[in-house]
């Protein structure tokens, strides 16, 4: 019996998993925070002491409100895309990136949402998330969500409404209207919920909660605060 030949190995071949919410979210706090070669030490140290509610492993009390945290517009892109995979029902440890579009399939009605290239606007008091989606009778269109939220000059705490009907073409929004703002609004509570629940928690290892949103072209603000403790029991039980 003539000897087998030896294999020749296979290149591997290495996907680049899409990146959580959470990390995302982490690194933007990182990068907003990289104060080192900013400030000199006396400044620093009070900056440490402001941000120490929302450093890694911090407790903060029941009921607490903690310092905002801030999220410029292209940050805020990148956290929606990411919590877009998410609402669109994709792992994403199992999703390369750029994530690909999905197809949403209803009555015999079909829909690819490009969920990689979705674009957050940031404006005085809203945020507007645009899907690009392709179908037959529109081809490529872009439909727009609004969220209106509070601004720093009129405060609506953690609300937020949009209309009832998303802006594009009829022949897309007639047919879609509640799944594009579904999507749309899921992925932004997921992007906002990272940015609160990085960092520090409650005494029970909880993530904080947000309880305040404000916008402008700047960005997005955001108020943490430690669930209340009969929240905090309602949740676990």
């Amino acid at each position: 019996m003539p000897p087998r030949r030896p294999r020749t190995p296979r290149a591997a071949t290495r996907i680049l998993a899409t990146p959580s919410p959470t990390v995302l979210a982490g690194q933007s706090l990182l990068n907003a925070a990289d104060l080192q070669q900013m400030l000199d030490p006396e400044t620093l140290q009070a900056v440490e002491q402001r941000l120490a509610p929302l450093l890694p492993g911090a407790i903060v009390q029941p009921g607490v409100v903690t310092p905002p945290r801030t999220l410029a517009p292209d940050a805020l892109q990148v956290l929606v895309r990411a919590g877009a995979v998410t609402a669109a029902g994709l792992d994403p440890a199992r999703t390369p990136s750029p994530a690909p579009p999905v197809l949403w399939d209803q009555g015999g009605n079909q829909l690819l949402v490009d969920i990689a290239n979705i674009s957050v606007v940031p404006g005085d008091g809203l945020i507007d998330i645009v899907v690009p989606v392709t179908c037959d009778q529109t081809q490529a269109v872009n439909i727009t969500v609004t969220f209106v939220t509070g601004s720093a000059e009129s405060p609506a705490g953690g609300l937020a409404v949009t209309e009832s009907r998303p802006r594009g073409p009829a022949a897309v929004v007639d047919v879609w209207a509640e799944p594009l703002i579904a999507l749309a609004w899921h992925a932004l509570v997921i992007a906002l919920a990272a940015l609160t629940g990085t960092g520090a928690t409650d005494p029970a290892g909880q993530p904080l909660v947000t309880i305040g949103v404000t916008a402008s072209a700047n960005g997005v603000s955001l108020s943490p605060m430690a669930r209340f403790e009969f929240d905090r029991f309602g949740q676990l039980q």
